[in-house]
């Protein structure tokens, strides 16, 4: 059986054939029987999606219902509309209108 990290595991993403996007890791892809650690990892991982692109190792721009996100880094799927990152910043905009700033870790800072 293959060794699992929870902390970095090796994450890719597959088009079903009803056209949509789920994203897996490779432990619970290539393992026949994956155990339960792997299992709950992978239940957690955004599923259904309208839209996955790879943005770096381990990032994902990720589209659902009209929203997106970039993943792990912000995990719920929650902006209107999401630039690419500038230096540490990604410009958002929320369906309320309300506009800010995401950080490299996540947090986000909204405009006054």
């Amino acid at each position: 059986m293959m060794d699992f990290s929870v902390n970095f595991p090796i994450m890719i993403y597959a088009k079903l054939k009803n056209g949509k996007y789920n994203l897996n890791t490779i432990e619970y892809l290539g393992t026949e029987n994956p155990n339960n650690k792997i299992v709950t990892f992978n239940t957690k991982l955004p599923k259904n999606l309208d839209d996955i692109k790879l943005i770096s190792p381990q990032t994902y721009f990720i589209e659902k219902d009209g929203l997106c996100t970039l993943y792990p880094i912000m995990k719920k799927i929650k902006y209107k509309k999401l630039e690419s990152f500038q230096k540490n910043f990604a410009r958002f905009e929320l369906p309320n209108g309300q506009k800010g700033w995401l950080d490299l870790k996540g947090n986000e800072y909204l405009d006054n």
